[in-house]
């Protein structure tokens, strides 16, 4: 799944500019410098991708791991970095700042959520069916 994940990205991160006004530059709603900045915006979405992707797997290992307590602490760590970060890069670059913290979250909690599963992993105990 995350190599098709990889894949989709790379594809879209190079396609970016052509997906975007495949999607909206036909409408005439949008100028040529608000779809570029939409590309843009994109790009960055799309790079957050792939750790979303395995994000959203290792989230439903803690599930299936019965972790409830520390994916729900985890979840309110991820909120107030977003928060956090998107603060501070809004401020700094705008609209492309939101999605630069959100792919950096993304990024970061993801690392750290494997970090946290490959170290607990052993010790769960699973009942046989």
């Amino acid at each position: 799944v995350a190599l098709m994940a990889f894949l989709f990205a790379v594809f879209s991160w190079f396609f970016r500019h052509q997906i975007v006004i495949l999607i909206y530059g036909y409408g005439r709603h949008f100028q040529a410098a608000q779809l570029h900045l939409l590309a843009d915006l994109f790009g960055w979405l799309v790079i957050a991708f792939v750790p979303g992707v395995v994000n959203l797997l290792y989230s439903r290992v803690l599930f299936v791991m019965k972790k409830s307590v520390f994916c729900c602490l985890y979840s309110w760590g991820q909120l107030s970095m977003n928060i956090f970060f998107n603060f501070i890069l809004m401020k700094l670059y705008g609209v492309i700042g939101i999605v630069i913290a959100t792919a950096i979250v993304c990024t970061v909690t993801t690392l750290g959520l494997h970090f946290y599963l490959s170290r607990h992993w052993k010790e769960t105990r699973f009942a046989a069916t």
